[in-house]
């Protein structure tokens, strides 16, 4: 059976609920991220607002050129978020801040999740800041109970969208259903990391794998892109066509094809990202944003 991609090769769905199911992932992490330099910069900085201003400019600019090579890629969308919805929250009472940007996250995540696709950025992002504000992360190392509870939910919004996605594949990754049904994969997915954590044989492995993904994140995203382009190239030329946003068919084999590749890749990517950062310390795009961010 052939399923439904887009060309560009890179937001492909190969089963019921993955469209929405990583995005969300990359979604509250980049609020979480934006929560944790805030207060770096709020400490560090007499203008942190500036300082987080230069850091999304960077994005943005660095999100237009990305699109060129990978049409529908997430920098320019989150940078446009980061500006137009992280940015004027930092404005709230700090004793309400953690507070109001939780209430206002569940409740425009819920929202957006019927419609799907960008519109589940700004509940995400809001979400993911106030978690960060309040330290949600040191709780989940201090105690099971966060991703116990966290796997609970996850597992009862998840399961029967999956089934209802089943029930009807040819909408499947295309209907709200699916976006609730990636947001409960996505908790169940953030859940099981956060109980593996826990054990100190997965975490070390855990840490091994991602940790050089993680200290090299926006430059393995935008060589990712690099890399695909070049290897696609001969498969999609001319080059309009490749970035296109028009769907292409592809059939279960080819699916599990490119995710077979995407796994491999990933490793490569972990092993080049361990041996450069051993050797430098920081990723390239990483080192020039951290400069552009502080001004220095």
């Amino acid at each position: 059976m052939a399923r439904k991609g887009p060309a560009s090769g890179f937001l492909l769905v190969p089963a019921p609920g993955f469209p929405g199911t990583f995005f969300p992932i990359f979604s509250l992490l980049f609020g979480i991220g934006f929560g944790i330099l805030w207060r770096s910069a709020a400490r560090r900085s007499d203008n942190p607002r500036v300082v987080m201003l230069r850091r999304f400019l960077f994005l943005l600019v660095l999100g237009v050129v990305h699109q060129m090579l990978q049409a529908g890629e997430a920098l320019l969308p989150y940078a446009l978020g980061g500006l137009f919805i992280l940015l004027p929250t930092t404005f709230v009472p700090e004793g309400a801040k953690s507070k109001v940007s939780i209430a206002l996250g569940i409740v425009a995540t819920v929202v957006g999740g019927y419609f799907g696709g960008l519109l589940l950025i700004p509940g995400l992002f809001w979400l993911g800041f106030g978690l960060a504000l309040a330290d949600v992360a040191r709780k989940f190392e201090e105690s099971a109970k966060p991703a116990t509870y966290l796997l609970i939910g996850g597992l009862v919004v998840a399961i029967p969208g999956i089934v209802l996605q089943l029930q009807n594949l040819a909408s499947a990754g295309f209907s709200p259903i699916s976006a609730y049904a990636g947001l409960g994969q996505a908790a169940v997915y953030i859940a099981v990391v956060g109980l593996a954590m826990r054990t100190p044989s997965l975490r070390r492995i855990l840490i091994w794998f991602f940790a050089p993904l993680g200290r090299t994140a926006l430059t393995s995203y935008v060589s990712a892109s690099v890399v695909g382009v070049i290897i696609a190239l001969p498969f999609f030329a001319p080059l309009p066509k490749f970035v296109s946003r028009e769907p292409v068919a592809l059939t279960d084999a080819q699916m599990f094809a490119v995710w077979g590749a995407c796994v491999i890749f990933l490793v490569i990517q972990s092993l080049v990202a361990r041996v450069w950062l051993a050797k430098f310390g920081q990723g390239p795009l990483e080192k020039l944003w951290r400069k552009v961010t502080w001004g220095k």
